[in-house]
């Protein structure tokens, strides 16, 4: 829930990274297999302490 211009989160904010890895698990993606290198070092798409978001599934 947000004000009337959208802009500020009133209620139940979730971080991006969540609603990433939320996305990814309803496409059936293993986010912990998804690395790629940058800068010469491997690096995930997400965190190891993100979570899903159970209640927006359901």
């Amino acid at each position: 829930m947000a004000d009337e211009l959208d802009y500020h989160v009133m209620k139940d904010p979730v971080h991006v990274q969540d609603a990433r890895l939320t996305i990814r698990h309803c496409l059936q993606r293993d986010h912990l297999g998804l690395i790629f290198r940058f800068k010469g070092g491997d690096s995930r798409l997400t965190n190891m302490d993100d979570k899903v978001l159970e209640k927006l599934l359901g």
